[in-house]
């Protein structure tokens, strides 16, 4: 196995809380990015709950809507670290994980392809509360605006 030394800092790719002007975005990301990226992705996505908590994505074949965001190096770590944390990811343990770290190509608006991470749910979802829109942004602000027409 590499060290981390040796491993590239491969960028992250999110579809939920953690995009941009989002409140852990503000919490974890925020100051701490090269660029963020408009990109997507294949999968399906569901709210956790009806609470409009946070999404969830699993494997699919919609497109998935998000950033891509290169971490500054000087912090790639601790955002691996913070964000493993905040999706409840361990290595050691994934079958007790709520997400999976896993590399996924993504694709980004000028047409080229990136390899990132993407945290996928690692439960089972409620067929109610699947995301037909693939973004998270929207859903939730057509969701506050009218609850009925999610």
């Amino acid at each position: 196995m590499k060290s981390k030394d040796e491993m590239t800092k491969i960028p992250v790719f999110v579809y939920g809380t953690l995009r941009s002007g989002l409140e852990n975005y503000k919490r974890i990301l925020q100051n701490k990015t090269a660029s963020e990226i408009p990109a997507a992705m294949k999968g399906k996505m569901y709210s956790v709950n009806t609470e409009l908590s946070y999404p969830c994505v699993i494997e699919g074949e919609d497109t998935i809507q998000g950033e891509l965001m290169v971490i500054k190096e000087e912090y790639y770590w601790d955002v691996l670290k913070d964000l493993d944390w905040l999706e409840d990811y361990q290595e050691d343990d994934e079958e007790g994980s709520l997400y999976l770290r896993r590399l996924r190509e993504v694709n980004l608006q000028n047409g080229e392809k990136a390899i990132a991470w993407v945290y996928l749910w690692n439960r089972g979802v409620s067929e109610d509360l699947y995301v037909k829109s693939g973004d998270w942004k929207r859903y939730i602000h057509q969701s506050k605006r009218d609850p009925d027409k999610s």
